[in-house]
């Protein structure tokens, strides 16, 4: 049983409390307290919108938990009032990763050359970020098995196996364009190489939701040809 002295004007953190942790990182507090009837304005104050979660020594998140709507308030008529509260945070600021999906593009060289097949990777994901900030291409670190073309072949000599994708080098445009060089095991009319380049992912928001101090976004991170590109 617990006992709480009706004369104090301090808020009481008590032991009802559950987390929830969302596949973002975005993470939830449910936590109850208690307080003297006589201080309910005081408390509210501290539990109102938008402040921070208060008694939270043992906070799983990177920066805090945010108060969500403030308290609902029950009475219990022997001079204290409970205080039930959400807040949100998260556990990272780092975007996460749900499916690649392979799709393949078509790259048109010039008509001394030939028409490419490349496979590449399409990406979901999502990310937590702060209220009224954006995402930008600086919250993503690109994996090299993400950015490596998986096969590229020739669109009308499919015959012609490829032994090897190259990074040629890549530049520091606004966005970043990669160079590669494919070898294939046969010739064709001389040719045993071809170049092209591929430009880093462009971000697509698909959904964001609100959750107070922070924005839940879903994102698609899609790949594309610096070149006229139809995708198959």
């Amino acid at each position: 049983m617990t006992i709480y002295e009706s004369t104090t004007g301090g808020l009481v953190t008590t032991g009802d409390r559950s987390i929830s942790r969302f596949p973002s990182g975005l993470v939830r507090i449910d936590q109850t307290y208690v307080g003297a009837t006589g201080y309910e304005s005081d408390h509210r104050a501290l539990l109102a919108d938008g402040i921070i979660l208060p008694s939270q020594s043992d906070d799983p998140t990177l920066d805090g938990i945010y108060i969500l709507g403030g308290a609902q308030e029950m009475r219990d008529g022997l001079g204290f009032t409970k205080y039930q509260v959400s807040g949100y945070g998260r556990l990272s600021e780092s975007a996460v990763e749900f499916t690649r999906t392979q799709k393949t593009l078509l790259i048109r060289k010039d008509e001394s050359q030939f028409s490419l097949k490349v496979i590449v990777y399409d990406m979901t994901g999502v990310i937590v970020k702060p209220r009224g900030e954006v995402i930008t291409p600086d919250d993503f670190t690109f994996e090299p098995s993400f950015l490596m073309p998986l096969d590229v072949s020739y669109l009308f000599h499919p015959y012609n196996n490829t032994t090897g994708i190259t990074e040629i080098n890549s530049n520091n445009r606004a966005v970043v364009t990669r160079k590669y060089r494919v070898d294939f095991e046969e010739a064709i009319d001389a040719v045993t190489s071809q170049t092209f380049s591929l430009v880093d992912p462009t971000i697509r928001i698909t959904a964001q939701r609100s959750f107070g101090k922070w924005s839940e976004f879903e994102y698609e991170l899609i790949r594309e040809s610096e070149l006229d590109i139809d995708e198959l």
